[in-house]
C-alpha cells in the first residue's frame, strides 16, 4: 500500500497500525501537511500480509480531523483503491482496515472502522434474534468495544453495543481519578437509549490489593466523580498468582507467622521458615508441606483481614476480587477457588477461560472449573461467579462460544463477561473478526436468553446435588510438587510442565465428565469438608 493525506488546513499527522497479533501494534511516519496541499504518496511498510490492518491516521488539531487519505498499490498513485474523505467533529483519528489483498476476494474491502461496525449492526437489525426478550439488566460485561468516547467511531459502536444487548454503564475504570468525560458521554448514552445506570462500575488496577490506601484511593474517586451508587466491584486486578499476595507481609512477618502456625497447627516449632520449593520437597516433605499449607493459610487470612473493610467503607452491595488463571493445563488449585471465598477474601471471582488455547477437549472443563467457584462460595449468598465467555474470532468458535457461555451459567455462574467484543481495530487478539456477522448475533442471542431470568439469576442458586466428588489438598500438592518454588510459586512453563503429574487431575476430570454427561453433576468438596461432616448430605462420593 501506499497513502497521500491532504487536510484543508495545516495539520501534523502520525501514521501507525493497530496489529491483531505480535508486536500488535506499530508506528510508520510523521507528516507534516500544508493546506490542500497533498503529501507525496507514503509507502506503509508495516502491514499484516496475513491478516486484516487497522491503519491508524492521527491529527494534531485541537477539535477532530478533517483529511482525505488516498490509497494506492504503488508510488504512482495506481491502482487507486480507494479516496476517504473523512471529516469527525469530537476525533482526532480515522481508523481504516486494509486487506492483505485489497478487492481480490469477497469482503476484503478497504473499509474505515466505522463501516466496519455499521456493516455488522446493519446485518443484526435485519436478522433479528428469535431468542429470548430484550434485556433490561447488566448481567454481562464486556471490554474493548470504544462505547464512552465521542466521535463517528465511537457512535457506530455504541449502536452495536445497544443492538447486542449489553447493559453495562461505565464498566471497569482506574482509580485515582475517573474520567469525567467518559462518565458524561455513558450518562448521554444511556438516556438515549432509555436506560438507568445500574451498579455497573468496576475500580481497579492491573494490580489493587485491599490495602488500606487503596480503599481510600477508590472510595474518593468514586464520590469525587459521583458513583459511589455505581459501583460493582472494587477489582483486585487481572491473572493474579497465588504467590503475589504474599507480597502483602513483610519477611519478618511471614517468619514470625510461620513460627505460630507451627504452635497452633503441629504443637511445636520444628523449622525456623517456611520453604516451598521443588528441592525442599525431596529433601524434607514435612517442611514442604508445612510450607504450603502455611503459606495458602497467611495470604488467604491477610486479605480476608483488609478486605473487611471493604463492605464497611463502601456497603454490603459491593463486591471484591479478581481474576485467576489455569493455563496452560486448567488444574484448578484449591487455594485460589474454594478457601479463597470460604474464609472471605472475597466475593467475586473468575478465571481466564480460552480453554481453547490450550488444547483441551471442550467447553466442558469450563464446568468443572465454575463448580470449584460455586463450592468456594456455597457459603456467602451475595458471592458472584461472573465468568469471562470468550467470544473471539478468529480463535473460539460459535458452537464453543455458545456452549461455554450456559456452561458456565449451568454450573454456577451468574454473569458473564464477554471481554473483547470490539472489531479489530479494537485490541490486539482480543476481538471479533468485523466479517464474523454471527458471531455478534451469538453474543446478542446469549443476551437476550439471560434477559428472561434477569429479575432471578442475580439470587440465584445451583439446585445442591445428592453426589460429590472430592478434591485433595493432599494430591495437588505434591502434583505441582516437581514444579514448585518458594512462597507457593509455580514454575509451570518452559520444559518443567512435563515434570508435573497429572494422573490424579485427569482421574477426578473424568470422574466428573462422566457424571454429568449422565446428568449427575457433583458438588465438589475439599478433605476440610469431609471431615467436618458434610459427607452426611451425599448419596454416593467419589475421591
Amino acid at each position: 500500500y501506499y497513502a497521500r493525506l491532504t487536510s484543508p488546513q495545516p495539520l501534523n499527522v502520525t501514521i501507525g497500525y493497530t496489529l491483531n497479533r505480535e508486536p500488535w501494534n506499530a508506528t510508520e511516519t510523521a507528516a507534516k501537511l500544508e493546506a490542500n496541499k497533498p503529501s507525496n504518496w507514503i509507502p506503509l511498510k508495516h502491514q499484516d500480509v496475513c491478516h486484516f490492518t487497522t491503519l491508524n491516521v492521527t491529527g494534531d488539531s485541537k477539535e477532530g480531523l478533517e483529511i482525505r487519505v488516498e490509497l494506492a498499490g504503488a508510488a504512482s498513485g495506481k491502482p487507486l483503491f480507494r479516496t476517504i474523505d473523512w471529516k469527525d467533529a469530537d476525533a482526532k483519528l480515522l481508523q481504516i482496515g486494509l486487506p492483505p489483498y485489497p478487492n481480490k476476494y469477497k469482503g476484503e474491502q478497504i473499509f474505515t472502522a466505522e463501516e466496519q461496525y455499521r456493516q455488522i449492526v446493519d446485518y443484526l437489525k435485519k436478522n433479528p434474534s428469535k431468542v429470548g426478550r430484550e434485556p433490561k439488566v447488566a448481567l454481562n460485561w464486556n471490554s474493548y468495544l470504544p462505547v464512552w468516547s465521542k466521535g463517528r467511531v465511537a457512535n457506530a459502536a455504541a449502536d452495536l453495543y445497544h443492538e447486542m444487548g449489553m447493559r453495562v454503564f461505565g464498566g471497569y475504570m482506574a482509580p485515582p481519578k475517573l474520567d469525567v468525560a467518559t462518565l458524561e458521554v455513558a450518562r448521554e448514552r444511556f438516556k438515549k437509549w432509555g436506560l438507568t445506570p445500574g451498579r455497573t462500575i468496576a475500580l481497579g488496577q492491573g494490580r489493587f490489593f485491599p490495602t488500606p490506601e487503596n480503599i481510600a484511593m477508590a472510595k474518593k474517586a468514586a464520590e469525587d466523580a459521583g458513583v459511589m451508587a455505581n459501583l460493582h466491584r472494587l477489582d483486585y486486578g487481572d491473572e493474579i498468582a497465588f504467590y503475589e499476595w504474599l507480597a502483602l507481609l513483610k519477611p519478618d512477618e511471614l517468619k514470625t507467622q510461620f513460627a505460630e502456625w507451627q504452635k497452633r497447627k503441629r504443637d511445636k516449632i520444628s523449622f525456623e521458615a517456611p520453604n516451598s520449593d521443588a528441592p525442599t520437597s525431596a529433601s524434607n516433605a514435612v517442611l514442604f508441606v508445612d510450607s504450603m499449607e502455611f503459606y495458602e493459610d497467611a495470604a488467604v487470612e491477610k486479605v480476608s483481614s483488609l478486605a473487611t473493610e471493604i463492605p464497611k467503607t463502601f456497603g454490603g452491595e459491593v463486591l471484591y476480587g479478581g481474576n485467576v488463571m489455569f493455563s496452560p493445563f486448567f488444574y484448578p488449585e484449591i487455594a485460589k477457588t474454594v478457601k479463597w471465598f470460604r474464609k472471605g477474601a472475597a466475593s467475586f471471582g473468575r478465571h481466564s477461560e480460552f480453554f481453547w488455547q490450550y488444547g483441551q477437549p471442550g467447553p466442558l472443563i469450563d464446568g468443572y472449573i465454575a463448580d470449584h467457584f460455586r463450592s468456594g462460595m456455597r457459603d456467602n449468598p451475595k458471592a458472584l461467579h461472573h465468568q469471562y465467555t470468550m467470544p473471539h474470532s478468529p480463535g473460539n468458535s460459535e458452537a464453543s462460544f455458545r456452549r461455554t457461555a450456559f456452561t458456565h451459567l449451568a454450573h454456577g455462574a451468574r454473569g458473564l463477561d464477554y471481554f473483547g467484543i470490539g472489531i479489530n481495530s479494537s485490541s490486539t487478539e482480543n476481538y471479533i473478526d468485523f466479517r464474523d456477522y454471527s458471531r455478534f448475533a451469538a453474543v446478542r442471542d446469549i443476551n437476550r436468553a439471560m434477559a428472561l431470568i434477569e429479575d432471578i439469576l442475580p439470587e440465584s442458586r445451583v439446585v445442591p446435588s445428592p453426589i460429590a466428588l472430592i478434591l485433595s489438598d493432599s494430591t495437588e500438592r505434591w502434583d505441582f510438587a516437581a514444579v514448585a518454588m518458594n512462597k507457593a510459586a509455580l514454575n509451570i512453563f518452559g520444559d518443567d510442565f512435563k515434570k508435573i503429574r497429572f494422573s490424579y487431575h485427569l482421574d477426578r476430570l473424568g470422574i466428573y465428565y462422566a457424571l454429568v454427561h449422565g446428568s449427575r453433576s457433583p458438588d465438589l468438596l475439599i478433605e476440610g469438608d469431609v471431615a467436618d461432616g458434610h459427607l452426611k448430605d451425599y448419596k454416593v462420593a467419589y475421591w
